[in-house]
Order: C-alpha cells, then sequence, then structure tokens
C-alpha cells in the first residue's frame, strides 16, 4: 500500500514548532481554568505506544502498520497490538515506507551531528530485523540528514535530503545523485525538496518550497509548476500524495490542497 500520511511538519521546521506549542499550551493550562461544558468521560490516560514523536506512518494492511519517530523508535500494529521493534539508532526518523513486510525502509539523522552515523540515517527491514544501510553522501563524502524514503522495489528506492534540492535513488548496491536540474529545460528549481513519491502510470513527483512540483515520467524531468522566485519562500508544499494516476494532491503550507489536472 501506499504512504498514508506524513505525522510531520520539515525536519527543520519541527523542533521549533514543537517548543513553542508545548511552551503555548503550558502557559494555557495554568491561566484557564477546565470548561465546565467538557465532559467528565475523557481524560489523559497514558502516552502510548510510546512517549516519542511519531513522525511518520506506513500501513502494508489494515493489519499490518508501522509507525517511526524521535529516538529512533518503530512500532508495529498487528491488528490487535502495538509492538516496539528494535533498532539500530536513538536519532530521529522522519519517513518510513516500504512494498512488504520484508521490504521496508526509514530514514532520518540530525544535521547537527558531526558525524556521518549519526548525521544520516538510513534503516533497511527485511522481515526479521532493522538494518542499518550506508547513507547518500556529497561530493566531499559528507552524508546529509534524510526527510523522505519511496520504496519502488528493493533495486528503486528514493530519498531526499532536508533542506537541499536534491534526489537518490538506491540500485540494490548504492545510492546514485540524480541530477535533475540539469536535466529540466528552461526551469530553475529553486529551495528544497520536501516529499517524494512514485505514482503507477506517471512516474515519480517532488515537492517543495516555492510551491514546486517537479514530476519524472520515466524518461523526462518537468517542473510543473513553481508559484515564486528567489532565495526566500512563503509557498511550500509539505506533502504529496496520489491515490491513481487522476488523483494526485499536494499540501500547502497556508492550508490549500492543489490538485493535478
Amino acid at each position: 500500500m501506499d504512504k498514508l500520511h506524513k505525522l510531520r511538519s520539515h525536519p527543520s521546521q519541527r523542533s521549533g514548532y514543537a517548543m513553542a506549542l508545548a511552551l503555548g499550551l503550558a502557559l494555557l493550562f495554568q491561566a484557564a481554568p477546565a470548561s465546565a461544558s467538557l465532559s467528565p468521560d475523557w481524560h489523559f490516560s497514558s502516552a502510548y505506544p510510546t512517549q516519542n514523536s511519531l513522525n511518520a506512518i506506513w500501513a502494508e494492511n489494515t493489519n499490518s502498520v508501522y509507525v517511526a519517530g524521535d529516538g529512533g523508535v518503530i512500532f508495529h500494529w498487528d491488528g490487535t497490538t502495538w509492538t516496539e521493534m528494535e533498532t539500530p539508532t536513538e536519532r530521529p526518523l522522519f519517513s518510513i515506507h516500504g512494498t512488504s513486510s520484508d521490504n521496508i525502509w526509514s530514514v532520518g539523522g540530525d544535521s547537527y551531528q558531526s558525524t556521518n552515523d549519526d548525521k544520516s540515517v538510513v534503516l533497511h527491514y527485511d522481515g526479521s530485523s532493522w538494518l542499518k544501510m550506508p547513507p547518500p553522501v556529497d561530493w566531499a563524502g559528507q552524508s546529509l540528514t534524510l526527510s523522505d524514503v519511496w520504496v519502488q522495489s528493493p533495486t528503486e528506492v528514493w530519498a531526499i535530503i532536508e533542506s537541499y534540492l536534491s534526489l537518490f535513488k538506491w540500485d540494490g548496491t548504492k545510492w546514485n545523485n540524480i541530477d535533475f536540474q540539469g536535466a529540466i529545460p528552461g526551469a530553475f528549481p529553486e529551495g528544497s525538496m520536501n516529499d517524494v513519491q512514485w505514482v503507477d502510470g506517471l512516474g515519480l513527483f517532488m515537492v517543495g518550497t516555492h510551491g514546486q512540483v517537479i514530476h519524472f515520467d520515466g524518461t523526462n524531468w518537468t517542473l510543473e509548476q513553481k508559484l515564486e522566485e528567489g532565495n526566500f519562500s512563503i509557498n511550500i508544499l509539505t506533502t504529496i500524495h496520489a491515490i491513481d494516476a487522476d488523483h494526485v494532491y499536494a499540501g500547502h503550507n497556508w492550508g490549500t490542497v492543489f490538485k493535478r489536472n
């Protein structure tokens, strides 16, 4: 099944939003009395399945759901129970996606860390355990934090880098840097990409800052939408989801939903 929903904002914004929200809620609940109109039947019971923030979710089917989040946590729902899975990292995981229960990928990392092993985290689940995979690296051999992953097959895994205009593809052995910018004639992508998805019958889509939608049909790259120019962007597409070739949607930071005609 396709990736269902992103539970995170862009990774570079999450920490600030979370801190502001937590402070605001603390002040609100400290200052405001409980409303008499609220039902006494509802109350906070426990943080479950984890107290860590959960950033991404992927469902194989209704009885097999995986969630990933901060602290390197991954949980599996079997239709009855949440079970924490053992992972080889404590760094945040921002995205999870797979094609089957023995081919699931999760990516993340911490851009403030100094070592490649902590800065970029790539995990693969083979049906029995989560294993660390080599991360993609830049021209200087430095790894970069991954913000999203899409798995098309065991030899076709697409990943984008946090706060960069870049795309990498796993070919079953290694990561390859895809130069899509130079492949788009007469167009100039800017900023960074936030989400990536392959749509059967259409190809690959990426969305990001500047209201950009970039499309790869398997042969040609196209900049299908760009809403602004310059170093500063106020139009940010944060997520994309496709049901089929006729129903491709992108979410905008101002609460707008774009649909591809």
